[in-house]
């Protein structure tokens, strides 16, 4: 069997494949359906074709040549939390598109820095396709602010007027309990300041679980 495959992929998600030449009994082509789309379909010779399972789309019949079969793969932009157990990423989302993770890059934002933007979460991720850029491609848009950092001028750490327990204290009794402080942010930099101090310690750190 042979099958001829045209696509845009990763940028568009239409997939169309031409039966060359087909094989004189019935065959099963099973095609992938990826983990972030939630809404494949697929048509042969204009006809939808039955859903699929388990992660592919599953079409057994007898081929002839000129069949052809058309996947759609819609890609709508999206943001993506990890588990808030991973210290490296908590409090932070990525951008993700199709197979695609995107970035957001200093030369599309010269008025701030790209460390003090933070992206809002509630407001809808728009697609759009640059033909002039890195011979076409497509980028995603969304909202959000830059962060005033004036008040942190010549300092890492400031008071934020909460209460936890000295790590000194806390650490011997087990991993169930860390310094953490209310506002996401303290948080984030307490505990990595309670691990490094463990370390040192010559203590273990404590598994981190991850979903997914």
């Amino acid at each position: 069997m042979v099958v001829r495959m045209e696509t845009a992929y990763p940028w568009e998600g239409r997939v169309r494949l031409s039966v060359e030449q087909a094989p004189t009994t019935s065959r099963a082509l099973s095609f992938r359906v990826p983990a972030w789309c939630a809404a494949a379909t697929a048509r042969v010779n204009g006809k939808p074709a039955s859903p699929g399972s388990n992660g592919y789309l599953r079409i057994d019949r007898a081929w002839r040549s000129g069949d052809l079969i058309e996947l759609e793969l819609p890609m709508e932009p999206r943001l993506i939390e990890a588990h808030p157990w991973i210290e490296s990423t908590r409090g932070c989302v990525a951008i993700e598109r199709g197979p695609l993770v995107y970035c957001l890059e200093q030369a599309d934002h010269p008025d701030t820095k790209i460390a003090d933007l933070e992206i809002d979460t509630t407001s809808p991720l728009e697609s759009a396709w640059v033909s002039g850029r890195l011979e076409g491609i497509t980028v995603v848009r969304g909202s959000g602010w830059a962060v005033d950092t004036a008040q942190w001028k010549d300092r890492l750490y400031r008071p934020i007027g909460r209460g936890s327990s000295p790590e000194a204290a806390t650490a011997p009794h087990g991993s169930g309990t860390w310094p953490t402080a209310t506002s996401g942010r303290a948080s984030r930099s307490i505990r990595r300041f309670a691990l490094s101090r463990w370390r040192a310690m010559g203590r273990s750190r404590p598994a981190a679980t991850t979903a997914g």
